[in-house]
């Protein structure tokens, strides 16, 4: 099931992104907690504009030598999900799992976590 089947979003205009490489990823839902809830929250537009502005893995604030990058966004029904983002020989790779604040998940590292300035 395609996690955001019939989901719309309009662009967010205006929208800037800050990161941060947290010591510890493996528990997302303490990650969205300590940047500060709401602002932890972005829209899937945003994922892809950053995406869009990093093509083919060149240098900018995505992790491209095997890090993990970390995004926080709704799905089609409103439950918040992780948004793993990495680059693989085939060019960028997208994860989506809901979060869980009692599993833990330790495969974030190095990471780099995106929240709304």
């Amino acid at each position: 099931m395609d996690l955001f089947e019939g989901k719309l979003e309009s662009p967010f205009p205006g929208s800037t992104l800050k990161y941060s490489s947290p010591l510890d990823c493996s528990n997302e839902q303490s990650v969205v907690n300590d940047r500060g809830g709401a602002k932890a929250e972005v829209t899937l537009y945003e994922v892809i504009a950053v995406l869009q502005g990093q093509k083919d893995g060149v240098l900018g604030p995505l992790l491209t030598d095997g890090g993990i990058n970390v995004f926080f966004t709704r799905d089609s029904i409103n439950e918040l999900l992780t948004v793993s983002v990495y680059y693989g020989a085939g060019g960028w790779v997208l994860n989506a799992f809901p979060i869980s604040g009692d599993r833990p998940r330790r495969d974030h590292y190095p990471c780099r976590v995106f929240v709304r300035n």
